[in-house]
């Protein structure tokens, strides 16, 4: 092989490796781009969702008709549970009889 035939290998050779370095650096300029795209752009995260409001809670009360609201009140009070929705007529007797009870006047 002569020098013309080394000089055309070699230039033929850098050719290629310079083809081979743009494409390279266009796929990078590439993948670049797309991630930049990705990142900026507005997604929702569909593993956050918002929760449902918890569903109200109902007590449903069958009510004797003829009765009072006084007396309706005093059919439904469980002797286990000392406060009712009526306030209590002598407030300090409620809370004397409370306090002799003991803790055995707040059931768990």
């Amino acid at each position: 092989m002569n020098r013309t035939d080394e000089i055309a290998s070699a230039r033929a050779a850098s050719k290629r490796a310079r083809v081979i370095r743009q494409q390279a650096a266009s796929v990078l300029a590439l993948a670049t781009a797309l991630l930049l795209a990705a990142m900026l752009w507005p997604v929702k995260a569909f593993a956050q969702t918002e929760a449902a409001p918890p569903a109200p809670s109902s007590l449903i009360v069958k009510l004797v008709p003829g009765l009072t609201i006084d007396q309706q009140a005093a059919a439904l009070e469980d002797g286990r549970y000392p406060y009712s929705w009526l306030p209590a007529e002598d407030a300090s007797g409620e809370a004397r009889e409370l306090h002799e009870r003991g803790p055995e006047a707040f059931p768990d």
